[in-house]
């Protein structure tokens, strides 16, 4: 079995989208030794036409991408559009089954439905097997996570849900949508956040107030 792992996250090193799919991939690999990966990074708008040679051989498509405005970051969008291009033209041919993995800086995980329901648009539109879809909540405070392992404290429901959805993958399966919350108090969550925020404001000579500034209007013309 071959899959495609596509990290569809702007950032270029660091990234819940990059450690969703790292976590993934050693789930799918102690099920089955015998798969193999390929790995994509999409963290701008190019596409290689060899890139797309490649989803030929796949047996199976994996998506990880952040919430952006309720949807799909807008260079990876345009990605998605060549790829369906592409896959769309060869209508004699199998198409891998896709799966996607949604991370939110939002508590809560339901949050990333809308992005997942487009990934399911994309792929009739592709002419692809719409798998499962993944929603994850507090992606933000994955990466201060990555010591603590998979299905223990606040990684507990990640665990359990990254299992169930590696193992639906292996046998092929096309169930509902899941999305999870992080084992980690809502209250603790936002207050962390607020934290990180104001450090992040002081680092560019920010002050906590400027958070809150409304910014100006300017009106031209004749009122």
């Amino acid at each position: 079995m071959k899959i495609g792992l596509i990290n569809g996250s702007p950032k270029k090193k660091n990234s819940a989208s990059g450690l969703l799919l790292r976590e993934l991939k050693r789930l799918l690999t102690k099920v089955d030794s015998s798969v193999i990966f390929e790995e994509w990074h999409l963290n701008e708008k190019e596409i290689s036409s060899e890139q797309l040679m490649q989803m030929e051989d796949w047996d199976r498509m994996v998506f990880s991408f952040p919430l952006y405005v309720d949807g799909i970051p807008a260079h990876f969008l345009t990605c998605l559009q060549k790829m369906e291009e592409y896959l769309g033209a060869r209508t004699d041919q199998k198409k891998p089954y896709v799966y996607v993995m949604v991370n939110a800086g939002f508590y809560e995980g339901h949050q990333n439905r809308l992005a997942i329901d487009m990934i399911s648009h994309w792929c009739k539109k592709a002419g692809c097997v719409m798998g499962q879809g993944m929603g994850v909540g507090a992606g933000g405070m994955l990466s201060s996570l990555e010591k603590v392992p998979l299905g223990k404290g606040p990684n507990r429901n990640l665990g359990k849900a990254l299992q169930a959805f590696a193992e639906a993958m292996i046998h092929q399966q096309s169930t509902s949508p899941v999305f999870i919350n992080p084992n980690f108090p809502r209250i603790a969550y936002r207050l962390a956040a607020q934290y990180n925020w104001r450090v992040q404001a002081g680092k560019n000579g920010l002050r906590p107030k400027d958070l809150s500034r409304k910014p100006k209007l300017y009106l031209t013309g004749n009122s």
